[in-house]
């Protein structure tokens, strides 16, 4: 079988912190007998076709000289665009160029994943044209932020749809969607995270000192909270003060972020890291794991690499409707935008030595239990695949 993954975010070289998601799929079905070939955008000083741990990538270019390609990666295509409404011009190009790459990469194919809405559209020319099965993969952020014509659009091409939480099932129910809907778990990359070389000498020695290392890695956006982190660091250092936080990731609230530290005189005990390539080495670094979304945990990529690393995890009670977080006790919960309570919660889990081994020891189960683990996502994976092939181009919508 030959599938062709399109993406917008796919590694641009070896270890590129860009991709968490997209290479923590195509090895696994590498590894199984399939033939990967990803679509992704080009990047300055990225190769135009290389084979990366077994995946046949081919990115397309979108703009000359290639200084100029700026869309893609990044802080991502919607942030970019509202930041830089300039932008927009570079967008048709982008989706003339992907299609034409999608349509030159499914010559032998037998079916395209798109990941993302615009994806879908992007491959629409190639799998009407050669009349290939599209799986479409929805992960929220495009849902919520693409204008519905264009995810009308993709769901019109689609095939199948991938949706692995309610949250985004609440969104995906606003739209006419293909059936079948497969429930995948979509797991970053979590082998590289044992492949992380060690932290610098000056960020290693600091957590050193440190009496415990509090982490938060995310974007640094509203939909993570990484304010309320930070405000929940005074209450905790007040029971703890020889705790450290480390907040490992960049975007729109840096700045933000950087301000907030200043205020609240909390230089010494709070590291920003900005965006990283190392997150592996981060959580080998730290006691405690911290989720502050205000509204959904579930099926985190950050949550699952550090569960995957053995961290007790300390994350608010939001966007798990199923329960996968109650059924047993897995994490810490606090409520979401009350960093009293986010200290309390982190105090509870640092003064607890036993409370820290269980929840550490809980989180390989929670991977387990609820199918977050690469054998279990390839599986399914692979399943998908074989019934839409079976199918072909014929569609149902409920």
């Amino acid at each position: 079988m030959h599938v062709v993954i399109v993406t917008t975010s796919f590694a641009r070289f070896p270890g590129d912190a860009i991709d968490h998601l997209i290479m923590g799929v195509a090895r696994p079905l590498v590894e199984s007998g399939v033939e990967v070939t990803v679509v992704a955008p080009h990047a300055p000083g990225a190769a135009r076709r290389e084979t990366m741990e077994g995946v046949r990538v081919r990115r397309y270019i979108y703009a000359w000289p290639h200084r100029l390609e700026r869309l893609a990666y990044g802080d991502g295509i919607p942030v970019t665009l509202s930041r830089n409404p300039a932008m927009w011009f570079q967008t048709p190009a982008l989706v003339l160029a992907g299609a034409a790459e999608v349509l030159a990469a499914t010559r032998r194919a037998d079916l395209i994943h798109a990941f993302w809405t615009p994806n879908a559209v992007v491959s629409a020319p190639a799998a009407l044209g050669r009349r290939l099965p599209l799986l479409l993969t929805v992960l929220g952020s495009d849902l919520r932020t693409m204008p519905r014509w264009l995810n009308r659009a993709a769901f019109r091409t689609a095939t199948g749809v991938v949706c692995y939480t309610a949250e985004t099932k609440e969104y995906l129910d606003r739209y006419s969607y293909p059936d079948p809907i497969f429930n995948i778990s979509c797991i970053p990359d979590l082998r590289r995270l044992e492949a992380d070389g060690p932290l610098e000498p000056a960020l290693a020695e600091w957590c050193r000192q440190a009496g415990a290392v509090v982490t938060f890695v995310a974007r640094l956006e509203a939909f993570k909270d990484p304010l309320g982190f930070i405000r929940a660091a005074p209450s905790v250092l007040r029971q703890h003060p020889g705790a450290r936080f480390l907040v490992a990731g960049d975007g729109p609230l840096r700045r933000d972020a950087e301000d907030l530290v200043r205020r609240l005189g909390l230089s010494k005990a709070v590291w920003l890291t900005g965006q990283r390539a190392d997150v592996g080495a981060i959580l080998r670094a730290s006691t405690v794991f911290v989720a502050n979304s205000p509204v959904t945990n579930y099926g985190s990529a950050s949550i699952l690499e550090a569960m995957a690393m053995g961290l007790p995890v300390v994350l608010t009670d939001v966007g798990d409707p199923v329960g996968a977080f109650r059924q047993k006790d897995y994490v810490e919960r606090v409520r979401p935008e009350d960093p009293e309570d986010l200290a309390r919660g982190i105090g509870r889990v640092l003064a607890d030595n036993a409370r820290r081994r269980h929840l550490a020891a809980m989180a390989g189960q929670f991977l387990e239990d609820h199918g977050f683990t690469e054998a279990q996502m390839t599986r399914r994976h692979l399943e998908a695949y074989e019934l839409l092939c079976r199918r072909g181009r014929s569609r149902r919508h409920p």
